[in-house]
C-alpha cells in the first residue's frame, strides 16, 4: 500500500471512529438516580394511547397495527430506555384524551399543547411541526382568511388542537365537528361543507393516498401545530425521562 492510499485509509478510519463516537454520545441519557429507579419499577407498565387516524404521525397498517412518525419515536424510546410500552389502539384522539384524563393511560402521542389539555397533561418538547390551513373544493388563491369564513360551514376534527384554538379565538365560526380529517375531506368532495381546517401534513397525506385532485389550500390560519407527547400531569418524572430521551434523538 503506497503512502497516499495509507493516508486515505487513515482518514476514513478516523472519520468512522468519530461518527461512531458521536452516535454513542447522542444515545447517552443522563437520568437521575430517582428517574432510573422509577423506570426500573415501572418501565414495562407504561400505557400509551395512539391516534390511528392522523397520518403521517399515526395510521393503521394492513394488520391493524399503528405505524407512523410517533410510533417510530416510541420504538426509539423503548430501545434507549430498555423498556416495553403497552400500546393501546383507540379510534379517535378525543377517546385517547378521556383515557388520559381518567388515568387509564399514561401517555398520549401526536398531540399539540392547548390550555384545555394542560389542565391534565404535561407536554414533551415538540417533535413535529405543521401549519393548520384552510381547504376548499375548487380553485383557490391562497389568500382566504378565517374571518372571511364567518358565515360558512367549517369542518374541523373534534378536539384536535386547532378545534380548541378556534373555539377560543374565533367563536363566531360555524364549526362542523368531524371524527377525523379524512371524513372532513370527503364532506368537502361532496359539498357537504364549505371548508375544512386541518394541518397540512395530514391533508397532504390523505390527498396523495386517495387521489383526490379538486381540493386546494385556500389560505393559512395563524395556528401552527407543535406536535408533542402528552404525559399525565401526576407523572412529572415520566415527563422528564421522555424529554431527556427525546433530546438524544438527532434530526
Amino acid at each position: 500500500m503506497n503512502s497516499k492510499k495509507l493516508q486515505i485509509f487513515k482518514l476514513i478510519f478516523l472519520l468512522c471512529t468519530f461518527l461512531i463516537s458521536c452516535q454513542k454520545q447522542e444515545q447517552i441519557i443522563s437520568l437521575t438516580a430517582q428517574e432510573q429507579q422509577w423506570l426500573n419499577k415501572n418501565g414495562n407498565n407504561i400505557r400509551v394511547a395512539q391516534d390511528p387516524t392522523y397520518p403521517p404521525l399515526g395510521l393503521r397498517d394492513k394488520n391493524g397495527n399503528i405505524v407512523g412518525i410517533s410510533n417510530d419515536y416510541l420504538k426509539i424510546f423503548e430501545k434507549r430506555l430498555n423498556i416495553k410500552f403497552i400500546l393501546l389502539h383507540k379510534n379517535t384522539l378525543n377517546e385517547n384524551l378521556i383515557l388520559a384524563k381518567t388515568h387509564k393511560v399514561d401517555i398520549v402521542t401526536s398531540i399539540a399543547k392547548t390550555p384545555q389539555r394542560s389542565e391534565f397533561l404535561l407536554f414533551t418538547n415538540p417533535y413535529f411541526q405543521t401549519p393548520a390551513v384552510i381547504i376548499i373544493n375548487g380553485k383557490a388563491n391562497g389568500n382566504v382568511t378565517l374571518k372571511e369564513l364567518t358565515n360558512k360551514k367549517i369542518s374541523v376534527t373534534n378536539r384536535y388542537a386547532v378545534h380548541d384554538y378556534l373555539d377560543i379565538n374565533y367563536p363566531e365560526l360555524q364549526l362542523d365537528l368531524v371524527p377525523n380529517d379524512l371524513v372532513g375531506l370527503k364532506k368537502l368532495v361532496f359539498n357537504e361543507t364549505d371548508a375544512l381546517i386541518a394541518d397540512l401534513g395530514s391533508v397532504s397525506f390523505h390527498l396523495k393516498r386517495s387521489g383526490i385532485s379538486n381540493l386546494h389550500v385556500a389560505g393559512n390560519t395563524d395556528f401552527v401545530y407543535q406536535i408533542a407527547m402528552g404525559v399525565r400531569k401526576d407523572l412529572p418524572i415520566l415527563h422528564s425521562i421522555l424529554n431527556k430521551t427525546m433530546a438524544t434523538i438527532t434530526k
